[in-house]
């Protein structure tokens, strides 16, 4: 049944669409072929990332690679055959591997040496997707995260190719060359600065669940990192995590580990990087701290207004945020009252959707609106009571919801929003099935972290920003990359956001030194 399944779930109409998305996702044989008798450092991220990402949601999995090709000695991994670590890859999300059948769908990891639909090829800072062999030169870079994007945008082809008889893929690109510095792209390979790969830093991370649990692992796959990382997650993992989460492994779903707790973990290798984890909210941990105390920069990986909101509540002074939409990540950088703040790229969905939410949340659930409205701004918990109140609405059986008893009304509600899932109309529109999409939010947290390292390793008019040439980038994975966009939006012009206040701005140019404002 499709109501068991992570990967997919049903929103209206008929289950027989349903099962028919789900027998194409189960059915559908996908050959991966990873080039050459020992494998680059760069090809193998990318054959480990596109693994990993694809293997949680199709169980026929065909892997071509070179028996006697060893994992590379730069990455932070057990010294094995790489068919071994590869295999050990497939079941980290905990779909049983399936014996392949005839290939609906090749992909071919490097320079290109079968035929194949599509071909992807990552080194340093640098991308490639195409209908083309890769011209890309492997060079000595040590810089995961080109590789780590390549898999990312390979493993949306993928999934466009297979559930083409229930959406509309889009065209994959003929030669598209993509690099993080500068967001530039080309048909043919960029000349890429020399940029070394060792980071120093000092960073916030609030969330660690599919984006945070993704930036953490493209900081995991750095040859040197260190500094200084605290980790801010109240949540643990839960089994149906494992289809978004890349970060997320079976055994730790299953046993409800904490998210900062996977997260650390994953970082432990680094001698010289301190790691701090919370698994509290970001304002409970700001309310634990010496109200002189300064922030370091706040990479935002939450998914929703609200915590948005609690994260500038804080008066952070820098803050890089991913944020992922059905089809689309964007990547942003923000100083406080220096342009637009994190709050304000979202002000107008927050206070356009405001009212419109309540009666939604009241309709799904039962729940009186101004019931809604109190349970919504005390954030209160969620009981028994309450639980089978909505059970009952909704004509769901007893006990469905008890994942959500302690949660807030919010979190419930939010549970049904796509995030990280494409959706597929069918019937007319009459059917709406939403299937998971792990690279999407894997996408965001890649480019999350790469911007976190840019000051510290390139050029910092290279990362996004008020003194750059954009301060927020914006792409849709299932399309070309040429087509992403660069821009600046304004800063919300209205006392509505936070940013917007007085009181806070004061308190923030006390805390962090600084003199008037940067900016009108």
């Amino acid at each position: 049944m499709t109501g068991d399944d992570p990967r997919i779930r049903l929103i209206s109409g008929g289950s027989e669409h349903a099962e028919a998305i789900l027998a194409a996702l189960d059915n559908s044989t996908i050959r991966i072929t990873i080039s050459g008798d020992q494998p680059a450092l760069g090809h193998q991220l990318v054959a480990i990332a596109l693994v990993d990402l694809l293997s949680r949601l199709f169980p026929r999995l065909d892997i071509d690679v070179a028996l006697t090709a060893t994992t590379a000695t730069a990455l932070p991994l057990e010294p094995k055959s790489l068919i071994e670590h590869l295999r050990d890859v497939r079941r980290y999300g905990g779909l049983l591997p399936v014996d392949p059948d005839t290939p609906a769908f090749i992909i071919a990891v490097g320079p290109g040496e079968t035929c194949a639909d599509l071909y992807v090829d990552g080194n340093g800072w640098q991308s490639y997707i195409g209908t083309q062999p890769s011209q890309l030169t492997q060079t000595s870079s040590k810089v995961p995260f080109g590789p780590l994007v390549a898999a990312c945008l390979a493993a949306a082809h993928a999934f466009d190719l297979v559930l083409g008889p229930f959406r509309t893929p889009r065209e994959i690109p003929l030669s598209v060359y993509s690099s993080l510095l500068g967001f530039t792209t080309s048909p043919a390979p960029l000349a890429d600065a020399d940029v070394k790969p060792e980071a120093t830093v000092d960073l916030l991370l609030v969330g660690a669940g599919s984006i945070g649990g993704a930036a953490i692992l493209a900081l995991r796959y750095l040859p040197t990192l260190s500094g200084n990382v605290v980790i801010v997650d109240p949540e643990h993992l839960e089994p149906p995590n494992t289809v978004k989460a890349i970060l997320a492994q079976h055994h730790d779903a299953a046993t409800g580990a904490n998210k900062v707790d996977v997260a650390k973990r994953a970082l432990a290798h680094f001698d010289g990087l301190v790691v701090q984890t919370l698994p509290v909210r970001i304002d409970a941990y700001y309310a634990s701290l010496d109200r002189t105390a300064v922030f370091p920069t706040v990479l935002c990986a939450v998914d929703s207004a609200e915590s948005r909101r609690d994260i500038q509540d804080c008066l952070p002074l820098e803050v890089i945020n991913a944020a992922c939409h059905p089809e689309e990540i964007s990547i942003s950088h923000h100083i406080t009252d220096d342009g637009p703040c994190v709050c304000c790229l979202h002000m107008a969905d927050v206070l356009n959707s405001e009212q419109k939410r309540t009666r939604i949340i009241a309709r799904d659930t039962g729940f009186d609106e101004r019931e809604v409205i109190v349970m919504l701004n005390t954030r209160q918990q969620l009981s028994p009571e309450h639980l089978r109140k909505i059970e009952h609405h909704c004509m769901m059986q007893e006990h469905a919801l008890d994942q959500y008893e302690g949660r807030t009304l919010y979190d419930l509600w939010h549970g049904k929003l796509l995030y990280a899932e494409a959706l597929i109309h069918l019937d007319g529109g009459d059917t709406q099935v939403t299937v998971a999409t792990p690279f999407v939010t894997a996408l965001a947290g890649f480019m999350l972290a790469a911007e976190a390292v840019k000051p510290t390793t390139i050029d910092p008019h290279l990362q996004l920003g008020p003194h750059s040439r954009a301060s927020r980038y914006v792409e849709n994975p299932f399309a070309s990359p040429e087509y992403a966009q660069l821009d600046s939006p304004p800063r919300w012009n209205t006392p509505a956001c936070l940013c917007r206040s007085p009181r806070r701005i004061h308190l923030m140019r006390d805390r962090y030194g600084l003199e008037g404002s940067v900016s009108a």
